[in-house]
């Protein structure tokens, strides 16, 4: 499975919608998070509300803890998003 396999099995997961797929900025973000991973560099981006962006940090995450067996470390600027990612979208 590839990091946008695992994008479009979340957004279907949260949607409950089982042919939904990732919004065009939802894959864009995942693809810059997972190039940045690659290389390791650093992705700062910024989006509106509800638009999937932790969704979009745990995909690439997940892929590469599954196949680097590597962590991830995901800062956000509040200590509510934060939770929302570890308590909801994780």
């Amino acid at each position: 499975m590839n990091m946008q396999a695992i994008l479009t099995e979340t957004v279907r997961l949260s949607t409950g919608i089982q042919d939904a797929k990732p919004r065009p900025g939802q894959s864009a973000l995942a693809r810059d998070v997972e190039a940045a991973m690659g290389d390791n560099s650093h992705v700062s981006a910024v989006g509106p509300t509800g638009l999937g962006k932790s969704f979009c940090l745990l995909a690439p995450a997940v892929w590469v803890a599954a196949e680097r067996g590597e962590r991830t470390i995901i800062s956000t600027e509040s200590l509510s998003l934060q939770a929302q990612i570890m308590d909801k979208d994780a």
